[in-house]
């Protein structure tokens, strides 16, 4: 079970929208994506394959803000 990013308590399940100790909203989980080289399984947030190496398309969009 994941943490509230404010606080650090654990979330009571996986329903819970808001944190019970402080009360913040629940981020939004991260979406499932595909990496284009290898195919493996990636979070829309991975700026890299962990499989593979390949740069992800959100890893290229943060390449080109820095």
């Amino acid at each position: 079970m994941d943490r509230c990013p404010i606080c650090n308590a654990p979330y009571k399940d996986d329903q819970s929208t808001f944190c019970n100790d402080c009360g913040a909203k629940r981020p939004p989980a991260p979406k499932i994506v595909i990496c284009k080289k290898c195919g493996a399984q990636l979070t829309s947030e991975d700026k890299y394959c962990d499989r593979c190496g390949e740069i992800t398309d959100f890893g290229q969009m943060i390449e080109k803000l820095i």
